[in-house]
Order: C-alpha cells, then sequence, then structure tokens
C-alpha cells in the first residue's frame, strides 16, 4: 500500500486577520476550510511521508483531511490523471446541458470608443457596418436555435442583444420584432448598449422583456467624455447617466461598467459618491462592476492602427495583479472582476458547500453562439467580426460548422500541460481563449492569471 502523502493540488492561505489559522483549499475536491497553523506546517514539513499513526493530531482530523483531499495516497501523476478526466468531464457535461445565444444586432455604433476591440475589424471590411438584423434574417436567428439545441431545458431563456450597438435609435423597429418573436418562444433579453438612445426603448425595458442592462460609465465627466466618443463629437456622460435613471425606474437590472486603467481607477469612488449622493443607490437592482481594460489594439497580431490612439488618447493598463491589488487597497466593496474567484470562494463559505469547479474559462468553450446579420456564428464576443474566427454560417436550414468549433470546445484546464499539473487549474481555468489567440498563441496555450 502507498504511504500517504500531501495532494499537489492542496492550497494553505494565511489569514491576515489571524495569526494561527490558514484557509485550506484543494484544487480538485473544491473542499474549503480552515486549518490550525500548527496542522499546515506539519503537513508541508512531512509532505512526503504521511501516516495516521504517527499523525499529531486527532483521528477525526486526520479522516477530514483525507476525506476532503488534502492527504492522499495518489501520485502526482495519478493527480494529474484524475484532474484531466475531471476537466473534461466538466466541459462535457456543459456542452450538453448549457446553451446561450446572442444576437449582434448590427457591427454599426454611434460610439467611438479608442479602445474597442472592434475597431480592429477596420481591416475586415465589418467596422461600423451598417448592416442590421431583418425580420427575415432574425427569423432564421430563431430556426438556427432549435437546430442548435431544440430542448429547452437546455439552453438558457434569455438572448444578449450586442453590437456595434444595439439599441440604436434606428434600430427601434427590429429590436421590438425580436422581443417580441422571442417572447412568444419563451425569451427575454439582456443588453449590452452605450445607452446613449436608451429613450427611444423604455416601453421595452421591462423584467418580460429588456430585463438587464449593462452600460458603461468611463470615470467622471472629462475622463467619460474622452473615452466614450460619439461619432460626431457630442459630449456623453449626462446622457448616458440620465439613461440609466430612466432603466432603473423602470424596474429592471442595471450594472453599471467601468472600463478601468490607471488612469479613471481613482474616479471609481467619485462615481460611487455620485450615485449616493443622488439617491440611485436606493435602486434595488443596480451594480457596478470595475473591469480591467485590455490593451486588444497592441495586443492583437492582425490589428495594423496602434499608435494613434496612444497619442490620441489617456490609457494607461493594469496588469491583472496591479487591477487586483488597487481594488483591495480602495476598499470600495463593489465587484471588480477577479476572474469569478471571489464569488467562487464566497458561495461555498456562505453556503457551505464545496466550491463549484470549472474547466473552461467562459461559455465560448462550451455553449456559447453569437449571431450575426450577415449569418455567421462566433462563439466569442471579442471574436465577433473576423472571419477565420468564425465557428459556423447559418441559413435558417442549415448549419455550416467550421473546423474551429471543435478546437473552441475541446480546449479546457486539463487538455493543457501546464495547467492540469497546477493546484490552481479549476480557479484560473487556464485563462482567457481569445486573448491567448489575439496574442499569436493557438489553442494549445495558456495564460498565468496571478494565482499562487
Amino acid at each position: 500500500m502507498n504511504n500517504y502523502n500531501l495532494s499537489n493540488y492542496s492550497i494553505f492561505i494565511e489569514l491576515e486577520k489571524s495569526d494561527n489559522q490558514y484557509m485550506a483549499l484543494h484544487g480538485y475536491t473544491g473542499a474549503v476550510d480552515i486549518l490550525g497553523k500548527e496542522i499546515v506546517v506539519y503537513l508541508k514539513n512531512n509532505k512526503n511521508n504521511l501516516d495516521a499513526t504517527s499523525f499529531p493530531f486527532s483521528n477525526n482530523t486526520w479522516n477530514a483531511l483525507v476525506n476532503r483531499g488534502y492527504i492522499t495516497q495518489k501520485s502526482k501523476e495519478e493527480e494529474q490523471e484524475h484532474v484531466i478526466k475531471l476537466a473534461n468531464l466538466l466541459q462535457r457535461r456543459n456542452i450538453l446541458l448549457h446553451q446561450y445565444f446572442t444576437f449582434l444586432i448590427t457591427y454599426d455604433c454611434n460610439f467611438r470608443c479608442p479602445y474597442c476591440y472592434e475597431a480592429n475589424l477596420s481591416n475586415h471590411g465589418l467596422s461600423w457596418s451598417k448592416k442590421v438584423f431583418t425580420k427575415e434574417m432574425v427569423d432564421k436567428a430563431y430556426l438556427t436555435i432549435d437546430h442548435i439545441e431544440e430542448k429547452e431545458e437546455y439552453r438558457s431563456n434569455t438572448i444578449l442583444l450586442y453590437g456595434g450597438e444595439p439599441l440604436l435609435k434606428e434600430n427601434r423597429e427590429i429590436i421590438e420584432y425580436i422581443v417580441n418573436e422571442g417572447n412568444k418562444r419563451g425569451f427575454v433579453f439582456n443588453a449590452i448598449t452605450n445607452g446613449y438612445d436608451l429613450e427611444f426603448y423604455t416601453d421595452l425595458l421591462s423584467m418580460d422583456k429588456i430585463k438587464f442592462l449593462q452600460i458603461t460609465l468611463d470615470g467622471m465627466e472629462e475622463n467619460h467624455n474622452k473615452r466614450r466618443k460619439h461619432f460626431n463629437g457630442k459630449e456623453t456622460f449626462y446622457k448616458v447617466f440620465n439613461n440609466i435613471i430612466l432603466a432603473l425606474n423602470k424596474g429592471i437590472h442595471v450594472n453599471i461598467r467601468i472600463n478601468t486603467d490607471a488612469n479613471n481607477i481613482e474616479e471609481i469612488a467619485l462615481i460611487k459618491k455620485m450615485i449616493n449622493e443622488r439617491g440611485i443607490s436606493d435602486y434595488k437592482y443596480l451594480h457596478m462592476t470595475s473591469a480591467l481594460l485590455v490593451d486588444y489594439l497592441h495586443n492583437n497580431k492582425e490589428c495594423g492602427i496602434k499608435e494613434k490612439y496612444d497619442l490620441e488618447n489617456d490609457l494607461n493598463y493594469l496588469s491583472y495583479i496591479d487591477f487586483v491589488k488597487k481594488h483591495k487597497n480602495m476598499d470600495l466593496d463593489i465587484q471588480f472582476d477577479d476572474k469569478g474567484t471571489y464569488k467562487l470562494l464566497y458561495n461555498a463559505i456562505k453556503y457551505k458547500q464545496k466550491m463549484h469547479l470549472k474547466s473552461t474559462y467562459c461559455a465560448a468553450q462550451h455553449g456559447s453562439y453569437t449571431l450575426d446579420p450577415y449569418g455567421n456564428i462566433f462563439s466569442c464576443l471579442e471574436s465577433i467580426g473576423f472571419i477565420n474566427e468564425r465557428i459556423g454560417k447559418y441559413d435558417g436550414e442549415n448549419i455550416k460548422w467550421e473546423p474551429i468549433l471543435s478546437k473552441w470546445q475541446s480546449r479546457n484546464s486539463g487538455t493543457l500541460e501546464k495547467c492540469s499539473s497546477c493546484k490552481y487549474t479549476f480557479m484560473c481555468k487556464g485563462g482567457c481563449t481569445n486573448q491567448i489567440l489575439k496574442k499569436g498563441g493557438d489553442f494549445t496555450d495558456s495564460i498565468c492569471e496571478g494565482y499562487g
């Protein structure tokens, strides 16, 4: 019989406000526990030679450590093999059970934000294209959803409206048609919008129609107007801010997103203060999220429009680690993009359950389908318009899948050699596939997200 050893997927984090306690996590069982310092020190010092008969703590403690996965008889190779099998199983389950759909209403937009990844589409002839979904294409899109997943219980009943800018004033008629036809089929809608023309959609904002909006404020007035530029030069801050209040008054969910870099991160507190002073924080369904601004232009191997954006705009990108540290130091009590780690741990602790393990970074790797007005299907919102990243074509009757689809839906943290042996594999999940591809990598590469 093999000796027991400390699992290679055991994670011990010293608690900041305690000298004698650690949070213990297990990478593939999902266990979350609090352990005394003396136990952690003993396990680390005797990691290759653990035995119940010489264990200096109680039998109950030994049994709990074994049952939770911290102590194991598996070798390093056997643990990695287990992780690979589990990662593939988790991805396969999601492919079978969870399908998500997005309608890309148009590539056209009334904003010209300097950091927008869709600016790269100018090299592909789609940037700010005026083509919009027609009623015929909407009908074909709904038929395509049925072809991809006919069973309602296996697909989300919420369709995301996306662009470009989906809620342009001139898109009003087609959006109403999409919503009405979707309602007949049991769908409701979310939208990612800049919020500028939102006043033309008030009657469609309700919990049974468009029930959620993500709207961006990139700092206070000066910074926001510099980044969230209207194509004809109009200032946008107060119009967007007032439309956020309009949406909240309709009783729907609104998430205010801040695309955060070093030059506007300090203004998050000012935005929150402004919201509090105007009484907006009292709304039940208001949320705020800070998202790390990514340098799509310089990191994109296909982009040919780099330098002018740095010259004309005040952008100062943060590393992911600095982004997290700055939010922690500001202590603003708002949600920020930490790759889901906080929510993962919070839910495990709150509900006294194991961590919910995932082997894929996002739904693009198992069941996300974005349908555009040209009949293209994309898996990732940040790959839209790049024809070489298209996963399929639809015409209402048939779907022609591209070979790249299988690459998206077979990449998980277990298929990546570096990740499958890492104790953080089901937290990091191999990193964002799209960012890897945009930097010139392929589906076998990974990004370490600052864990450990």
